[in-house]
């Protein structure tokens, strides 16, 4: 195999008296997915920041091919070949700024940026990097209009402008439908294909299964475990909660039969314009409610909980 595209060597990184990465080693190649898994507070935010350019290492060193790579922000290390996605969009994009110029904004933020350029130019150049990531919408139009799927698009798109060595995708699919993430996995395997290495941060399963050529394990932050495809999840699983995985029990319903529901729906409409449902929740019941990102989950919680009103139906506890 050829050198790695990065190598970190014994990173370590104290916050206060809490040890975030303890003598961490880890390396990725050029054309390799490679998923970071671990528990909330493992590190991995930690590590990413470091390769990143937000934060520096206390102790140990990164190489970037044949160099020392020591980022001293986020701009420097676009500039040397490590492009980042965080996981929240919101500080990345402007909404109020056109969809071309969110593209661009990279370049017109940049020292070398000109005061002034055509207008034709920036729209041809935001056109191309739109293309690059399947991004069909009214470049003239505000970032705003899109859908939240959407303004990642513009993110990715200009991460990948600056053409990176190492593409860092910190939860992508995380606020992502069905449909959305998989447009993202296949732009992930062009990346692949043209020797782009992708350091891949998911809590979601099918996203590693989909994408990764190898999984990193950290806990208690240091890599604790490594597997190539295929991947054994459940052993990446135990080695991240550092036991082994409990047998899943079925859980008897406390709930008496023929029993008043908890919750009964009837004729609910959340939106004017939605669909009428109607649902029951029983007694000792633990009811999923699942839909893309704006079906309307998050509406049909907050107005069971009083911080909404729907527009038609009725709610009704206990009888």
């Amino acid at each position: 195999m050829s050198a790695p595209i990065l190598t970190a060597h014994s990173i370590t990184k104290r916050f206060g008296a809490t040890l975030a990465l303890s003598r961490l080693n880890f390396s990725i190649h050029a054309g390799e997915v490679v998923a970071l898994m671990g528990a909330n507070g493992a590190g991995k935010s930690t590590f990413v920041k470091i390769l990143s350019g937000v934060n520096s290492q206390d102790e140990g060193g990164l190489t970037l091919g044949e160099h020392a790579y020591a980022p001293g922000s986020p701009q420097a290390a676009k500039r040397l070949g490590v492009a980042t996605v965080h996981q929240s969009i919101a500080d990345a994009v402007v909404p109020a700024l056109s969809i071309a110029d969110n593209l661009l904004l990279d370049e017109l933020c940049g020292g070398g940026a000109r005061w002034w350029t055509p207008r034709a130019s920036r729209y041809t150049r935001a056109a191309a990097l739109a293309a690059r990531v399947g991004l069909e919408a009214d470049l003239t139009a505000p970032l705003g209009s899109l859908s939240l799927a959407g303004q990642q698009r513009v993110v990715i798109a200009r991460a990948l402008a600056t053409r990176p060595r190492l593409l860092i995708l910190d939860e992508p699919t995380a606020s992502l439908s069905a449909s959305e993430a998989a447009r993202l996995h296949a732009l992930v395997d062009d990346l692949r294909a043209e020797g782009v290495a992708v350091l891949l941060v998911s809590h979601r399963l099918g996203d590693l299964r989909r994408l990764a050529s190898r999984v990193a394990v950290l806990r208690d932050g240091r890599i604790v475990a490594e597997q190539s495809a295929p991947i054994d999840f459940d052993a990446a699983l135990e080695a991240m909660i550092g036991r082994a995985l409990p047998q899943a029990r079925v859980l008897p319903r406390t709930g008496e039969a023929g029993a008043e529901p908890a919750l009964r729906l009837r004729g609910l409409r959340l939106t004017a314009h939605g669909d009428a449902f109607d649902l029951d929740v029983q007694q000792g019941e633990i009811v999923a409610v699942v839909g893309p990102v704006g079906a309307g989950k998050s509406r049909l919680a907050q107005v069971i909980f009083g911080a909404l009103r729907a527009t038609a139906g009725e709610m009704r506890l206990y009888g």
